[in-house]
This record gives C-alpha cells, structure tokens and sequence, in this order.
C-alpha cells in the first residue's frame, strides 16, 4: 500500500527514503480544503493530493503553495462508483472529506475508503450525518481504520471545550454554544447550502429538561461577543444538539445559535424560515446563489473579526451553581481557519502514528485543547475563560 522512493547518493548508492503519509483531500481547492492542504502539506513527513473535479483548478491552487509544501493535483469525482479503486491507485493513507454540504449525502466515500483500507475524516456539520455514522464502526474496526465525522467546528472542537470545561463539576446542566463569524469571511457555496438545508425545517432541542421542537433560523436571540458587541443569532440543527445528551446525561438545556455578520441577511433568514414553514418556497437550497452574492455585496459594510463562545452550567462538588464560559476571537478574516483545525490535528497524529483508536465514530473529544492552541498560535486567533456564579 505504501509507495517507496528510491534515490540515489553523490557516490551513485542506492537508498530508500522515508516513506511519506499521504493524504488526499477531496475539494483540496476549496475554502476549507485549500486551508487543510497548505497546514498538511507543509507538515514533514506528508505528501497531501489536492482533490477535485476540476484538475486546472487544483493544479493552479498547487501551484501557489510554498516551495517546502509536499502537494500534488489530482482530478476526483468523490461520487464516482469507482473511488475505492482510486484511491488504492493513488496509494493514500488517509482522505479527508471536505466537499459540502452533508446534509444528504450518504457514506459513499467513507465507505470507498473502508474497502480501499484507508483512513477517513470528514467536516460533516449535518445532525443526522454525523450521529448515524456509527453505523461503520464494526467495518471500520474489522479493516483496522479509524473512521471520524464532525472533524471541524462541531462537533469537533466543541466537545473539547465542553470537557475541558468541565473539570471539577459534579453535575453539568447546560450547554450554549454561538457562534458570529466575521461579514468579510469568505463563504463557499457548499457552506451557504447547508445554512440553507434546515431554514424553516423542524428540528428537536433539549429546553430546560424537554425535547422541543423549534425551526432552523429562527428562535431568535440576542447574544453579547466579545469585542464585535450584540448581535442576533438563530438556531441552527447541529450534531451536537443531539450527541451532547447522549455524553450527559444529566444535561436539561443543549443549543446553538448562530449570528451572521450582516443583520439584514440573519433577518431575511428569518424571513425565509417563515415562507419554508408556510410552503411558499418549499426548496431553500436552490436559494443559495442568490444568497451567496447578496451576503457578499454587504461585505463592504462588515469587518475581519468574528467570535464564538461556549458556555455551560454545573454544580461543583460543594454544591455551588457555577457558569463556564470559553470564548475565541478571530481577527483577520482567519475565523474559517477554525473549522480545518481538526481535521488538521487528526492528519498529523495519524500520520506520526499517535492515534491507535480504531472504529467510525463522531470527533468528540479525540484531542486536546492544548493541540487547539498549538494549531491557532499561527493566526489572530485568541482565547479566553471565564467563570461566574449563578
């Protein structure tokens, strides 16, 4: 499976050199794929494929790539029926899946990636994507694979920051994530689609001890970020809504809104949640071009920076309410580096040989936040915690 490089010496001997780990990312040209290739290429020890239908635009993004950066273009349709054969070909370590949106894809290509007997991870942001993807565990195990989906914002870095800031409480109550990216960030058409995928759409969240059902972009809410102020957030049907409980049990309140950079595009959000719910338009997604160029036009009007919080509530052993609250701030235009980060963490560990687990699972707690820190020191790209009494 692994490709050998022979070389040659001054003296004319022979040798064999290090073999490299080589990781294919499918969408490697995208807006998050583009920033996983440059972090993995750039890495010792990995040669990274940039992946794509389109073999001019991947060889033009390798192109742009530093001298030091171990990258090669490669044209790949991720659908194809013969993606297992091609990726045996192209004698790949691992793949990481960064073609959006998930919401109806199936596992295709992690499935490809089982019967080719290479790794798998994924920046699946859809709820039920994610949390049916244990279905591949046993396969996954059988072919000695680890297999991981939610590589990215959440569930990935979430249920790190949830355990972390978790140390030393008896009992955990509540989880509230938001997130405020900036105006100016740039925004791929996959990502605009799975905003798109549940505007309107019921949905269940765990409220004060009950299953709920709310609607994608609306239960609207005003929530107060670090240096970029108050800003409207709705809420959105993430993985972590429904794998939080299943983590603790205990838990009574599990949301997550949120706040888009442009109010006037985060109200006519909310305005298209209402003619979903009332069938006027019945197929969103087909909006997101429209979309997509309407939300960059008001970029004149936005900035750099975006944020993200996520806050919990427990009872320490003494029996004392505490609130938690970790915050990150984004300057820059650097907020979409965050979502790369563990995809990123992951093919560096594989690939030094740190992770022995095997199986298909979500990415939930599979590093530290002290990995996160390492991966962001880089960036405008800060941190903070907070604690306070109820």
């Amino acid at each position: 499976m692994f490709r050998r490089r022979i070389a040659q010496d001054s003296a004319g001997i022979l040798f064999v050199l290090p073999r490299q780990f080589r990781i294919l990312v499918i969408g490697g040209y995208g807006n998050f794929g583009s920033r996983i290739c440059r972090a993995l290429g750039c890495s010792p020890g990995i040669q990274v494929i940039v992946a794509g239908r389109n073999l001019r635009c991947s060889t033009d993004f390798v192109n742009t790539l530093p001298p030091e950066c171990q990258a090669e273009p490669c044209q790949l349709d991720h659908t194809a029926a013969c993606l297992s054969e091609q990726l045996e070909k192209l004698d790949v370590n691992l793949v990481i899946h960064t073609s959006g949106p998930f919401q109806g894809q199936d596992f295709h290509v992690a499935e490809a990636c089982i019967k080719a007997k290479v790794h798998y991870i994924d920046l699946a942001d859809a709820r039920d994507f994610v949390v049916n993807f244990q279905k591949l565990h046993d396969r996954a195990v059988g072919a000695d694979l680890l297999l991981v989906s939610g590589a990215s914002t959440l569930p990935g870095i979430t249920s790190v920051v949830v355990n972390a800031l978790t140390s030393g409480l008896q009992q955990i109550l509540g989880i509230r994530v938001g997130i405020a990216p900036a105006q100016k960030n740039p925004r791929g058409i996959g990502t605009v689609k799975s905003v798109l995928s549940y505007c309107g759409k019921p949905f269940r969240t765990l409220v004060d001890g009950e299953w709920k059902q709310v609607f994608g972009w609306q239960d609207i809410q005003c929530f107060d970020y670090p240096e970029i102020g108050k800003r409207w957030g709705g809420c959105c049907d993430v993985p972590d809504v429904e794998l939080m409980p299943q983590i603790y049990p205990e838990l009574k309140t599990v949301q997550f809104h949120a706040a888009l950079g442009s109010a006037v595009v985060q109200w006519g959000l909310w305005i298209l949640a209402y003619l979903v719910r009332l069938r006027i338009i019945r197929d969103p997604v087909r909006m997101a071009p429209l979309l997509k160029r309407w939300s960059d036009k008001l970029n004149v009007f936005g900035d750099e920076t975006g944020a993200m919080f996520v806050q919990i509530n427990g009872r320490k052993h003494g029996g004392d309410t505490v609130v938690r609250t970790w915050r990150i701030i984004a300057h820059r235009n650097h907020g979409p580096e965050i979502p790369c980060i563990p995809a990123i963490i992951l093919g560096r560990k594989l690939a030094r040989g740190e992770l022995s687990r095997r199986g298909a699972t979500a990415c939930l707690n599979l590093f530290s936040t002290d990995d996160f820190q390492y991966a962001v020191s880089d960036f405008a790209i800060s941190t903070s915690v907070s604690e306070g009494t109820i």
